[in-house]
C-alpha cells in the first residue's frame, strides 16, 4: 500500500512538474518553445534568441552550468553594456581575419594599435553611432586563454568587435573595495558574445580579456576606445592607482598572473570549459 501511495504521489509531482519545464520554470536550465532560450531565473531575453538557439552556445551552457553565462542579448547584461544589431562588422571582421598573422597562445595578447584596421571603413561607423565622431583607434586582443584571471578598468567607453565566440566576464566599479582595493571574481558575471557583434562596454564597467569559446580557433577581438589611450608610460600610485599600467588602463589581476600587474583580484580564477 505504501509503495502504491508513493508512486502515485511521485507520478502527481512530475505531472505538475511537466508544464513547468516547459515553460522553463522550477530549474536552471529549461529551454522554451522550440529549443530557444535558456530560461534562468530573472531572465527577459526572447524565447526564441538566436544567440540561446545557438549550437555552439548549448554546448557551452552545457559543460559550464554553474557559472551559467548568459547570451549578451539577456537583460542581465544591460547595466555593463550593449550590443549594437544595427552594425554590420561582417567585411571589417573578414579583414581582421586576413590580417591576423599571431600565434593563439595560453595567454592572450592585446596590441592597442593595428595599422591594418585603423583606415577600414567600418571604423568611421563605430566612431559616429558610438564615440559621437571623436577620434578612436583600433586594436585587437588575441589568444587561446581559457579563464578569467584579470580585470581591466578604462573610465571610457570601449567597444568590442568579436571575430570569434567569446566569454567576457564583467563586473561594475561600484564593487571595488576601497579599503582594500581589491575586486572579487565573485562579483563579475559571464557573458557569451557570438561572433561578428559589436558590443559596446560602459565606462563604470571592468572587463576581463575575451575568452575563446572554441579551441579549434581561440578568440580574436578587435578593441575600440577613444585615441590615445593605453599608449603613454605612467607610474602607479596609491588607492586605485596601485592598478594603473598606462594612461587610462587599470588591471586588477590574481597574485599568480604574470607580468607585474596589481595583485587587486582576490578569489578563483574562473576557467571556461571549450565547446568543441
Amino acid at each position: 500500500m505504501i509503495k502504491r501511495l508513493t508512486l502515485l504521489l511521485t507520478l502527481m509531482a512530475l505531472l505538475f512538474l511537466l508544464p513547468a519545464c516547459n515553460r522553463g520554470e522550477g530549474g536552471a536550465a529549461g529551454y522554451g518553445a522550440g529549443g530557444g532560450q535558456s530560461l534562468r531565473e530573472g531572465s527577459t531575453a526572447p524565447y526564441h534568441s538566436p544567440i540561446a538557439q545557438d549550437q555552439t552556445y548549448q554546448t557551452l551552457l552545457g559543460l559550464n552550468i554553474l557559472l551559467y553565462p548568459a547570451p549578451v542579448d539577456d537583460a542581465k547584461f544591460e547595466p555593463f553594456g550593449t550590443p549594437h544589431w544595427e552594425l554590420d562588422p561582417s567585411e571589417f571582421v573578414e579583414v581582421m581575419l586576413g590580417a591576423f598573422d599571431g600565434t593563439m597562445g595560453e595567454q592572450a595578447v592585446y596590441e592597442p594599435v593595428v595599422t591594418a584596421l585603423q583606415d577600414h571603413p567600418f571604423v568611421s561607423e563605430i566612431q559616429d553611432a558610438i564615440y559621437g565622431g571623436e577620434p578612436v583607434q583600433v586594436g585587437w586582443i588575441y589568444g587561446n586563454n581559457d579563464s578569467l584571471d584579470l580585470l581591466e578598468y578604462n573610465g571610457t567607453t570601449v567597444t568590442l568587435v568579436t571575430a570569434r565566440n567569446v566569454i567576457l566576464f564583467i563586473g561594475g566599479k561600484d564593487k571595488i573595495d576601497t579599503e582594500t582595493w581589491t575586486y572579487g571574481t565573485g562579483d563579475t558575471m559571464a557573458a557569451y558574445v557570438p561572433e561578428n557583434t559589436v558590443v559596446e562596454v560602459y565606462p563604470d564597467t571592468l572587463r576581463s580579456m575575451p575568452v575563446r569559446v572554441l579551441d579549434e580557433t581561440g578568440q580574436l577581438t578587435a578593441v575600440i576606445v577613444p585615441e590615445g589611450l593605453g599608449l603613454e608610460a605612467v607610474s602607479s600610485g596609491d588607492g586605485m592607482d596601485q592598478a594603473l599600467v598606462a594612461n587610462d588602463r587599470w588591471i586588477f589581476a590574481l597574485p599568480e598572473v604574470e607580468g607585474g600587474y596589481y595583485a587587486g583580484l582576490t578569489g578563483d580564477s574562473i576557467t571556461i570549459e571549450p565547446a568543441d
